[in-house]
């Protein structure tokens, strides 16, 4: 089919996930609300990285994991706390902290101490790493730092216009820089300013009898850009749709080959991913039901330059095939109504996705008043733009301290002399 031009944005649809525990509960089946709640709480759990990745990790990134014990994962969620007052469902007029009390650094850099050995091996020192936990990654937490700034400033130097397109595209593209890893002060800091690992890890710390959350570190790879990340809706073992995975920016080298790119990763699938995940306990246990993440190499597109339409997806026979160096599995996903379903609606195309044909959306054209579409705080970041190159201030909350207070603290590793206070996590009561 043609590739769609849309000017909203599918939403997701997580309040009744959020466990409000102050919202009034006004004409609401309770017993929905936490079979709901249970339904995707069982969804998080079953799709972590060790359940799936063993058995198609030669098609994606080099990947070891780092246990995370309970103590280890409440004190990320007293980090958390520490710096932005609360966790996510709890009063939000609790007190903020731009830095880290001594204890709270000491006990995190004991863990970062079992972190660096990974990373390091897996090239942190040289091309860097990325690190995320067993389920969703840490890619809200750029936001906190000024480090932000100064990388979106090097954006906007580097495209030379100020349209919403160009704004968002500056700003996926700084936060992705940051998502690059060198040490191990920098994925702790990631790990504990991030609203969606808390989120995790509360869900995660409320089934200890399921408790099997790691932290994962993986190779960079070159490949890896903010626009040329594609999600697949599969049902049953087969693909039925795919969109871009960020819905908000406008790509002009999307646009200009989106059916090949379409055609080309539904066949990378049928041909490399789904033979290897078909009667696994994984494909069982999530009955062939899930969303597949997928990264193209920018240089793919000269291999899909010209080239026509493949056999899976629309009929013809002269499609390029993508190799395993073109494409990277980057994670396997729960496919139900809280997904992140980039150009897609769970429920307005709810029917096309559960029986398919096969279809395929990106963006032809910049969405209007883009930038409107973030979240409060993001948006308000590219409106204090001006303000932030004129003062050097950023007036939003950051934690810069406290990534300071983690980078002196950690900086012992690499001469083998690095020591820490053992009796720490007894004195916060993380044991």
């Amino acid at each position: 089919m043609d590739a769609l031009s849309l000017s909203r944005v599918a939403l997701r649809s997580t309040a009744h996930l959020s466990n409000d525990r102050s919202a009034p509960r006004v004409g609401i089946d309770q017993v929905h609300i936490e079979r709901d709640q249970n339904a995707h709480e069982n969804s998080f759990l079953e799709l972590g990285m060790d359940r799936w990745l063993l058995h198609v990790e030669e098609l994606s990134f080099e990947t070891t994991s780092v246990p995370l014990s309970m103590a280890e994962a409440r004190l990320l969620r007293q980090a958390y706390a520490h710096l932005h007052g609360r966790s996510y469902y709890e009063d939000t007029a609790l007190p903020t902290s731009p830095s880290l009390s001594p204890e709270l650094v000491a006990a995190l850099a004991e863990l970062g101490d079992r972190l660096w050995p990974a990373m390091k091996a897996l090239g942190a020192e040289q091309e860097g790493v990325f690190g995320k936990l067993s389920g969703r990654s840490a890619k809200d937490a750029p936001l906190y730092t000024s480090r932000l700034d100064k990388s979106l400033a090097k954006q906007f130097s580097a495209r030379g216009a100020d349209d919403d397109n160009t704004k968002l595209h500056s700003l996926f593209d700084a936060a992705l820089e940051l998502m690059r890893l060198h040490d191990a002060a920098s994925l702790l800091w990631m790990l504990i300013n991030s609203q969606r690992v808390d989120e995790d890890l509360d869900v995660a710390l409320r089934h200890p009898e399921r408790w099997d959350q790691a932290i994962v570190i993986r190779r960079w790879w070159d490949g890896v850009t903010s626009d040329l990340e594609f999600r697949m809706f599969v049902v049953e073992g087969n693909p039925t749709g795919l969109t871009q995975y960020n819905q908000f920016i406008h790509s002009p080298r999307i646009a200009a080959h989106g059916e090949a790119i379409a055609n080309a990763l539904y066949d990378f699938y049928q041909a490399e991913v789904l033979p290897r995940l078909r009667s696994t306990p994984f494909f069982e246990a999530v009955q062939g039901r899930f969303t597949c993440d997928l990264a193209l190499h920018p240089e793919a597109l000269g291999v899909l330059e010209g080239r026509g339409r493949s056999t899976g997806a629309t009929g013809a026979c002269d499609a390029p095939k993508l190799t395993r160096e073109h494409v990277k599995l980057i994670e396997l996903n729960c496919f139900y109504e809280a997904t992140g379903m980039g150009l897609f609606d769970y429920h307005a195309d709810k029917q096309r996705l559960d029986a398919g044909p096969f279809e395929w959306r990106v963006r032809t054209e910049p969405m209007p008043h883009g930038t409107v579409r973030l979240e409060n705080e993001w948006r308000d970041l590219l409106r204090q733009i001006g303000t932030v190159k004129t003062t050097g201030v950023s007036p939003r909350r950051l934690t810069d301290d406290a990534y300071a207070q983690l980078t002196k603290a950690t900086s012992k590793m690499s001469h083998g002399y690095f020591t820490t206070d053992h009796a720490v996590c007894s004195e916060l009561s993380l044991v």
